[in-house]
């Protein structure tokens, strides 16, 4: 008969193993991708070897993104616009558009949902992809490409064919209009993502998410039992789908954004 404590043993060694596995499963390589001067790639000691962003200028900079549960979620307004009432939270598939550096789409996952993200920029895709990685049960509703949204989109479209598309809900948000001199500086995260995108041609009306607009309408025409395109705008900017696609509703206002929900 084997003794009691060599069961506890062996149950003790596979735990280890499992939580060995668990961490070893975060990358723990640094992206080759090049970054602008004189930001450069870099690794924390924890938690779990997070992937982030360093100087050579100052070592001591180290922006990384992690994710915490948020609290109230559930009457955060990006969930009042994104979710409809009609569906439960676990069953909503929702698309971001334009995920960044992921905080909308982890408040959508945090609250139930299934979530597809689209970033074009490898930077930014490396840092968020890791980011997610060491969440929790982020690899079974959490899918994140490499790819502009139209594209996304359009291949979409394509699988789906003539039958009804796998998704509730398009998420886009409209980004970051052109400084203004008398505008207040942005948080470190957001001066982050102006850097490693100075090159994207960020226009202040939106005209630069016309097509992407377009493309979500169609995906959203096609989605199960009707589908719903959400925009998250700055407070007093013009509606984007203007008088040819009127704003179904709008959840939000007050504060600095507000979303503007097109149901379809």
């Amino acid at each position: 008969m084997v003794p009691k404590w060599c069961g506890l043993w062996l149950l003790a060694l596979v735990l280890s193993n499992l939580l060995t596995t668990r961490a070893l499963s975060v990358p723990m390589t640094i992206p080759t991708i090049p970054l602008p001067p004189p930001l450069c790639w870099a690794r924390s000691t924890a938690p779990l070897n997070g992937l982030g962003i360093s100087s050579t200028a100052d070592p001591n900079q180290f922006i990384s993104i992690t994710f915490d549960t948020p609290s109230a979620f559930s009457s955060h307004n990006l969930i009042k616009a994104c979710c409809p009432k009609r569906l439960p939270r676990n069953s909503i598939t929702i698309l971001d558009c334009t995920l960044g550096l992921g905080s909308d789409a982890h408040l959508l996952f945090s609250a139930g949902c299934s979530v597809i993200g689209c970033e074009r920029d490898a930077r930014v895709h490396a840092l968020v992809s890791d980011a997610f990685d060491r969440l929790p049960g982020a690899d079974s509703r959490m899918n994140i490409f490499q790819v502009s949204a139209e594209d996304k989109i359009r291949e979409m479209l394509e699988e789906c064919g003539g039958e009804s598309c796998n998704v509730d809900t398009i998420y886009i948000d409209t980004m970051f209009p052109k400084r203004k001199k008398n505008r207040p500086p942005a948080k470190l995260h957001m001066e982050l993502l102006r850097t490693l995108l100075e090159t994207e041609d960020m226009t202040e009306d939106g005209e630069e998410c016309s097509e992407l607009f377009k493309l979500a309408l169609e995906l959203a025409g096609r989605g199960k039992g009707g589908g719903r395109v959400v925009v998250k705008r700055p407070k007093g900017s013009e509606e984007l789908g203007g008088e040819k696609k009127p704003v179904t509703f709008v959840v939000g206002g007050k504060g600095a954004v507000r979303f503007d929900c097109y149901e379809c």
